[in-house]
């Protein structure tokens, strides 16, 4: 069993050694979709994940272009991940001390066997810890995780994996999985946490839909077994005909105050017509579908297009992209119909036509909906590894933005299918 709770007014940071002995206690981070990660929060704004070496040079890599669409980076952080006296396992984050560490700190999600010299002299550099200095939140819940994968909220216990639920089921897999790798047999374990941006803080009920992006989802170093058995996966998916994959989602209801939830495993068995239904699905609630929100969602969609059109080097292999919306509000739900006419035609559908469409996000848009990559662990470019060097874009992730633009068009449009 696991037990997290909010730490409250704690301060860390260099000019106050005495506090580092109590650390910041862990949230797990309950909007999680997707992914084997174990999430946690460290405050409202930011969440931790075991730190990979690969990804966490490619978050400190970002270009510009890219930056604006991925999480914020903010450091890494120590976890210690103890069993307690009283059978519970706590989660705590400390300031990064490298000389601290009494595991080995290589990350369990490591996609290649070694890690560079130069990656690790960097990581032992004077790492930013930023958030580690504020206060953890405003949390009044204890959260407790079982081994088994059931999880009590408030003394309410939640252990049925339904669709229709307060809490994402696929967050008891993440914890009863991760949580059993992260310990072993071991009483007592140090890791090292990346600490990102909390995408989802701005929502009072995060509706989050995870895409995997891109025709390839195995990476440069991984097996030849791996590889073959990720390639079938993609043959059999629409990760090799679109480009895209459900990987997870949830939805908000407003009528029973619960989350209608997906997982990957749903997604691995849709084609095209069953992912545009469930991309219509993530776009409604009780009452109707979100139209309000397609215009704002395309736009940002289109600019994350033309980013990736410029960039040399770069393959995102196996990265999601996050879809969200606040399922709590109710702005936009009178939008006239006719307002979907003013979502401008698409100038990259073809792969002859390369020109940037000229339309503009709405910063008001920002605020209701937010669309976010992650996931860099088998990401790549040419100042990460000289032995693997691709050439232009990433054309497998374009052509899987170009296909996620096509079938929301479609639904803005009232489902019906656009000439091919």
């Amino acid at each position: 069993m696991v037990i997290m709770s909010c730490t409250h007014n704690l301060q860390l940071n260099g000019d106050d050694v005495h506090n580092y002995g109590r650390g910041i206690a862990l949230e797990p981070f309950v909007h999680q979709v997707s992914g084997r990660a174990t999430m946690m929060c460290l405050n409202e704004t930011t969440v931790c994940k075991p730190l990979n070496y690969r990804e966490h040079f490619f978050y400190k890599s970002l270009p510009q272009d890219i930056k604006q669409f991925a999480p914020r980076y903010k450091g890494v952080v120590n976890v210690n991940i103890e069993e307690t006296p009283d059978g519970y396992v706590a989660l705590t984050a400390y300031p990064y001390e490298p000389d601290s560490l009494i595991d080995d700190c290589k990350s369990d999600y490591d996609v290649s066997t070694d890690s560079s010299e130069e990656e690790q002299e960097d990581l032992q550099s004077n790492e930013s810890t930023e958030e580690i200095s504020e206060q953890s939140g405003n949390c009044d819940t204890r959260i407790k995780v079982r081994r088994t994968g059931s999880m009590c909220v408030d003394d309410q216990h939640h252990s049925v994996h339904t669709n229709n639920t307060t809490v994402n089921p696929w967050i008891f897999k993440v914890y009863k999985e991760g949580l059993q790798r992260q310990l072993q047999s071991k009483p007592r374990v140090v890791k090292q946490f990346i600490l990102l941006e909390n995408v989802t803080s701005k929502f009072r009920k995060p509706c989050v839909l995870d895409l995997k992006m891109g025709t390839r989802i195995h990476g440069d170093h991984d097996a030849e077994a791996k590889k073959m058995h990720h390639e079938i996966k993609s043959a059999q998916s629409t990760t090799q005909q679109l480009g895209v994959r459900l990987a997870g989602m949830q939805v908000y209801q407003p009528k029973s105050d619960t989350f209608f939830c997906l997982d990957k495993y749903y997604g691995r068995k849709l084609d095209r017509h069953g992912l545009r239904s469930t991309l219509r699905r993530f776009f409604q609630d009780n009452y109707r579908t979100r139209h309000d929100l397609l215009r704002p969602v395309l736009l940002r969609l289109r600019s994350i297009r033309d980013s990736l059109k410029r960039l040399r080097t770069y393959r995102f292999y196996s990265s999601s992209l996050l879809i969200m919306y606040d399922g709590a509000s109710t702005s936009g739900y009178d939008v006239e119909l006719n307002t979907l006419d003013e979502i401008p035609p698409d100038g990259g559908d073809t792969a002859d036509n390369q020109s940037d469409n000229p339309a503009t996000e709405d910063p008001k848009d920002r605020v209701r909906i937010d669309i976010r990559m992650i996931d860099f662990a088998k990401s790549t470019h040419q100042e990460m590894d000289s032995k693997y060097v691709h050439d232009g874009p990433d054309h497998g992730y374009i052509f899987g933005l170009t296909n996620l633009i096509k079938l929301l068009k479609e639904i803005s449009k009232g489902d019906s299918p656009s000439s091919e």
